[in-house]
């Protein structure tokens, strides 16, 4: 990984449009994700945690025509504590390790001032994760003998067999130049293809949704190339509803809302392109009842939220626009309730997908009416167990009211 930012460094010297910078900031999500199972037989807890900082280089080199490639490397160091206990005995460790993470995405500047441009970009990420230790304790109880402890210390856990993953990333930020340096404070999300930590089913699981706010210092040789992109934005206030529920289950009572509000934000590229960014929440829960009276319920925040690239035909006089691109699925506010014992849930975090769009416009006075059909298709996810399934189909009915 060293050697990568070496190269980095070389290349922004050899090149005199490749811009190098230096890269610091904070996660806002843990590395290894918190959660608790629990039955008769035995119990499970895991403590998600990761350091206060992010370290890495990065290079920006101009593309053909409004686009720029951005690369780099970032470091990052993470612990998880695990506790587990059962009939034979219980287990009590921690885990450290090292990310690092390798996004290449493809950035778009918009000019909003001399020295100031806002900008968005799109790509994937590879994550390593290297370094693994777990140190901790094996006690035993035998049932006619005393307890025996065996101590944990191993660079080759079984819950950490799984080191490389893929994700798509997505950031959006400023950039400010000052002089021969450029700083640009930025938001970047990763949806990782998976939350699996080994090979087969163990207690622990990485964070799907990856978030950091981060801040980048470049050196830039020469002017900036100006894009000629205007920002011209239009925003609405989104009310919608959808013909079936979020989960579907043969034998479970599902219960999702079938309304949502939310909000969108548009970008127009060109009189017949627009870039639109938006999201839809609403309360989704699951109850699953048991012999003898008992019950499980589940219940969260479901996040919708699509990015299209919308083109309105010219000839059509751009009332009516079509729309197609990512979408994702993100829970927050997860709560699980088994009687009077009620606790947070790592349950499903998020999933991935594409969407389609078509619709309508029509101006009234000041305001933008925006009606339209959406549809969605996204994976059910790697822990889609049984009684909880998420519908991977989703029909919806939007209005927008907007300028």
């Amino acid at each position: 990984m060293c050697s990568f930012s070496l190269v980095l460094f070389t290349a922004g010297l050899l090149f005199g449009q490749v811009e190098i910078a230096v890269v610091g900031g904070v996660p806002l999500s843990k590395v290894v994700d918190s959660s608790e199972a629990g039955g008769r037989l035995g119990y499970s807890r895991v403590d998600g945690r990761t350091n206060s900082y992010i370290l890495g280089t990065a290079i920006r080199v101009p593309l053909a025509g409004l686009f720029r490639f951005q690369g780099g490397i970032s470091f990052r160091r993470f612990s998880a504590d695990a506790y587990a206990t059962g009939i034979a005995g219980s287990t009590r460790s921690r885990f450290t390790g090292n990310q690092w993470d390798l996004p290449l995405l493809v950035t778009m500047p918009v000019q909003l001032s001399r020295r100031w441009q806002a900008y968005a970009g799109v790509g994937l990420s590879f994550r390593f994760v290297q370094g693994v230790r777990e140190i901790g304790e094996l006690r035993l109880t035998p049932l006619f003998a005393p307890p025996q402890f065996t101590p944990i210390d191993t660079a080759s856990p079984a819950s950490f067999t799984r080191r490389t993953t893929v994700g798509l990333a997505v950031e959006a930020g400023l950039r400010w130049r000052a002089g021969a340096l450029a700083l640009s404070p930025a938001i970047r999300s990763t949806q990782w293809d998976s939350e699996r930590t080994a090979q087969t089913p163990v207690g622990t699981r990485y964070a799907r949704p990856q978030v950091d706010a981060l801040l980048t210092v470049h050196y830039v040789r020469g002017a900036d190339r100006q894009n000629g992109v205007s920002p011209r934005f239009g925003y609405a206030v989104l009310a919608a509803y959808t013909p079936r529920a979020l989960g579907r289950s043969t034998s479970a009572e599902v219960r999702a809302a079938r309304f949502a509000a939310g909000a969108l934000l548009e970008w127009k590229l060109r009189p017949a392109f627009a870039l639109e960014g938006s999201f839809l929440l609403r309360r989704v829960g699951h109850r699953e009842s048991y012999l003898g009276g008992s019950s499980t319920e589940w219940s969260a925040n479901a996040w919708e939220v699509p990015l299209l690239l919308r083109r309105a035909p010219v000839r059509w006089n751009g009332r009516w626009n079509f729309g197609l691109g990512p979408a994702a699925r993100f829970l927050s506010h997860q709560e699980i309730r088994f009687g009077n014992v009620r606790y947070a849930s790592g349950f499903g975090r998020s999933s991935l997908g594409v969407a389609a769009s078509a619709g309508l416009r029509h101006k009234a006075g000041q305001l933008l009416l925006r009606p339209e059909f959406r549809y969605q298709w996204l994976e059910g996810g790697p822990y889609n167990y049984y009684p909880i399934r998420f519908a991977q189909h989703q029909f919806w009915l939007v209005i927008g009211v907007g300028r």
